[in-house]
């Protein structure tokens, strides 16, 4: 990605951004300009379903501008409410006749640097595997970003994919 020896990270994000505007326009011709989100793909038969959750069970949820999965690592994503998710299943809720995600919240977020700003302000999270939430369900709608996670020490450090936010 670096074609010289000036500045080589402009030089990457400049090469990550041709790569995105490249993914993305090939995506958008395959896709009719009516296309409902989120589209449930990859049916399974494994995950873990709390009450009154329901099959079909999806290993992928496509929005109009990510995917997730329940696969690392494209399983970390974002609500509405500022609960930073682990998915665990896509599946549907009985009293909705929806889907749903399911997953746990990581209950331990703190700030991963604190200058020039706090990592918080701009959606930069360390979190904690051993302090998650029990298994819980968001409606597909309250799921606004994508995070993408890198193992730090003993922990994660998520970061927001920007064309999500």
């Amino acid at each position: 990605m670096v074609r010289g020896k000036n500045r080589p990270l402009e030089q990457i994000g400049n090469r990550m951004a041709e790569l995105f505007l490249i993914t993305n326009s090939e995506c958008s011709l395959h896709l009719a300009k009516d296309t409902q989100f989120p589209i449930c793909s990859q049916n399974h038969y494994n995950g873990p379903l709390p009450p009154n959750c329901i099959s079909p069970q999806y290993k992928v949820i496509a929005y109009e501008k990510f995917k997730i999965k329940i696969e690392s690592p494209n399983d970390i994503c974002g609500s509405k409410t500022g609960d930073i998710i682990k998915v665990e299943n896509i599946c549907f809720f009985q009293d909705l006749n929806n889907c749903i995600i399911v997953g746990r919240k990581f209950l331990r977020c703190k700030d991963f640097f604190l200058m020039p700003c706090t990592s918080s302000s701009i959606g930069v999270y360390e979190v904690d595997n051993n302090y998650m939430s029990d298994i819980n369900i968001w409606k597909v709608n309250e799921i606004i970003l994508k995070y993408v996670s890198f193992e730090y020490k003993k922990s994660f450090v998520v970061f927001p994919l920007l064309h999500t936010t």
